[in-house]
């Protein structure tokens, strides 16, 4: 048994029961110097003074094949890191976490959101992490070849096809920018 770290799908209580059948969350944590970051879907970049609200669970050996499998570690997709060192419980611990092999910035889409957001909730963890890395995919949107060929496939499957809804912070700003004699003062 091992210590693992959520931040994404992941977080989703139900859905890891489907997926990981031996999983038991035990406890959140904040993941300092990290910053949460949509690659269409979900990363965790490091960035100094930044904070990123994670689930703690206990996985088993075959939870983590399942997890390799779901986060497509053998095709590149996301990595297992084992390096970040945190403090849990009084101790200090060195989890599993599974990182991005992207640089990319794409907005995720809505059912992926919906899933995360549940997971928020299960966790009990602050939601505005996930509204600002929600705005950052929007405001920096900065597809590489990884999110292009994953937002492709996403348009196939009607569950997937739709992107989050842009914060409306974000679309005002982008519509003052295309139109700026619009919201021009008389």
């Amino acid at each position: 048994m091992r210590l693992y770290l959520s931040y994404g799908s992941n977080l989703n209580k139900a859905a890891m029961r489907r997926r990981c059948v031996d999983a038991r969350p035990v406890g959140k944590i904040m993941l300092t110097d990290a910053k949460l970051i949509f690659r269409g879907v979900a990363d965790v970049e490091y960035c100094p003074g930044s904070r990123v609200p994670c689930g703690v669970w206990i996985i088993s050996e075959e939870d983590e094949r399942r997890l390799d499998l779901y986060e497509g570690v053998s095709g590149g997709f996301y990595y297992k890191e084992r390096g970040i060192r945190i403090r849990y419980k009084g101790r200090d611990e060195n989890p599993l976490i599974y990182l991005m092999n992207s640089q990319g910035v794409y907005p995720p889409n809505q059912s992926y959101v919906d899933t995360i957001r549940r997971g928020y909730k299960d966790f009990k963890l602050d939601e505005t992490f996930l509204d600002d890395a929600i705005k950052h995919s929007f405001e920096q949107k900065a597809p590489d070849q990884q999110t292009t060929r994953r937002r492709i496939r996403q348009r196939k499957d009607v569950r997937t096809q739709r992107l989050v809804q842009m914060p409306e912070e974000v679309a005002v700003k982008r519509m003052k920018a295309r139109s700026p004699d619009l919201f021009a003062p008389e």
